[in-house]
């Protein structure tokens, strides 16, 4: 009964994070928001989830600017 009552806690502490993996560009842009210091690889994979999508034009701007945080080390 224990276990079930762990598991259950566990299950509903885990719902709200399932909406930011919905797919790669939600889960790396909420990134993004709440992990600054990480902002060069969270950039590049932002950028390559928007390009495996053919969005060219919105993974431009992420990938050059992991780009740029990457130059100014």
């Amino acid at each position: 009964m224990a276990a079930a009552t762990v598991l259950c806690a566990l299950s509903v502490l885990t719902y709200p994070p399932i909406f930011y993996w919905h797919d790669a560009v939600t889960l790396w842009s909420y990134a993004l928001q709440v992990t600054p210091r990480r902002a060069e690889q969270i950039q590049l994979e932002l950028g390559i989830a928007f390009d495996q999508k053919g969005r060219f034009d919105d993974a431009m701007p992420h990938l050059r600017a992991a780009l740029n945080l990457r130059m100014r080390i």
